[in-house]
């Protein structure tokens, strides 16, 4: 990504459908991962307010956003921002109205992202390990395991040596 912040191509139809929602959705989250925090923030504004309005068109993604992706999407952008006020309440409407185990599993751990950033190292790594450790191995997907490395990768470098960093990698490793 540049340094330029992307415009959805309005002649398309690019700021009124679900799928510029969709892109947007992934842009947000993937640059709350490189630490571009207002740039992501403002992207989930972006969703907010269009889905909000209820203007987007009809189409194959109209039950995409009603299961839980908009409150995912916060949970994601306000944990690696380190807005545990935001990234909590985003996670607790998440488990609230997901019925699958998948997202509940990846929100809580993103919290525990959260707290890694906000200092928490040993709390942080702790909640991790305890949310992929209590899922059936069956229940440890792609997705849990991608977000349990993402928790391992808010650790600051120098504090990569503790024994909550390798109770962690063990309990993912594991997973295989």
């Amino acid at each position: 990504m540049s340094g330029k912040q992307w415009k959805p191509d309005r002649a398309r139809g690019g700021s009124s459908s679900y799928g510029a929602a969709l892109i947007d959705y992934t842009r947000c989250k993937a640059l709350a991962m490189v630490g571009r925090h207002d740039e992501a923030r403002a992207t989930l504004e972006r969703i907010s307010e269009r889905l909000s309005t209820g203007h987007l068109p009809a189409s194959i993604m109209a039950d995409y956003w009603r299961l839980g992706q908009l409150p995912y999407a916060r949970v994601w952008v306000y944990s690696a921002a380190g807005d545990m006020a935001k990234a909590s309440e985003a996670r607790d409407q998440v488990v609230r109205d997901n019925p699958d185990y998948q997202y509940p599993a990846i929100a809580r751990l993103l919290t525990a992202q959260c707290t890694v950033v906000n200092g928490g190292v040993d709390e942080g790594l702790q909640v991790a390990a305890e949310v992929v450790d209590s899922l059936p191995a069956i229940h440890r997907t792609t997705l849990v395991e991608q977000a349990g490395r993402m928790v391992l990768s808010a650790v600051p470098v120098e504090q990569r040596e503790r024994p909550a960093v390798s109770d962690l990698r063990s309990v993912l490793a594991a997973s295989r």
